[in-house]
């Protein structure tokens, strides 16, 4: 899977026909993930301008399209969990954060 995409549409992308932009790792997030859609198709656009245009078309859609987007970051929960999981029986113990947030639990 490539992580640049080469962008060409009307609003943007430089003289010589294309801008490579990277599209951004998936999340949880249903907003984030439509986010990331939405820059790949207006890159044209500046950060501040692709989140104030992508959030008002966020709330324009359907319920239906925005669980779409919210299904495509399940799959990486998942996935990503049991890589934690795996790679904390690999090393036997748990990151440094993990042991800090057990530190301060005990200590309330």
């Amino acid at each position: 899977m490539s992580c640049r995409v080469v962008c060409s549409g009307e609003e943007g992308g430089s003289s010589s026909g294309g801008k490579f932009i990277r599209p951004g790792p998936l999340t949880r997030s249903g907003y984030l993930n439509y986010l990331r859609e939405y820059r790949q198709k207006h890159c044209g656009l500046t950060a501040v301008e692709t989140v104030r245009q992508g959030a008002k078309a966020w709330n324009n859609l359907s319920q239906e399209e925005k669980n779409r987007y919210k299904q495509m970051g399940s799959s990486i929960t998942s996935r990503s969990a049991s890589l934690r999981r795996n790679a904390r029986s690999r090393s036997g113990r748990r990151s440094l954060s993990a042991r800090r947030r057990s530190v301060r639990r005990s200590n309330r």
